[in-house]
């Protein structure tokens, strides 16, 4: 078990093979297990349109 998410989707995509399903399944699963908090700011920090996905999360 990888230590923390970065780690966790860095092993998830670094292999030879689907890894772009490996990496979004990882994201996924980790990032409801756990919660955004856990997401690097720098990532977030770059995504687009991440105002309008933390709306329309919130508004859940």
């Amino acid at each position: 078990m990888a230590p923390d998410f970065p780690t966790a989707v860095r092993v998830a995509v670094n292999h030879s093979g689907d890894s772009d399903s490996t990496g979004s399944i990882c994201g996924n699963i980790l990032g409801a297990r756990d919660g955004v908090a856990v997401i690097p700011e720098s990532w977030l920090a770059v995504l687009e349109l991440r105002d309008v996905a933390e709306r329309l999360a919130l508004s859940w």
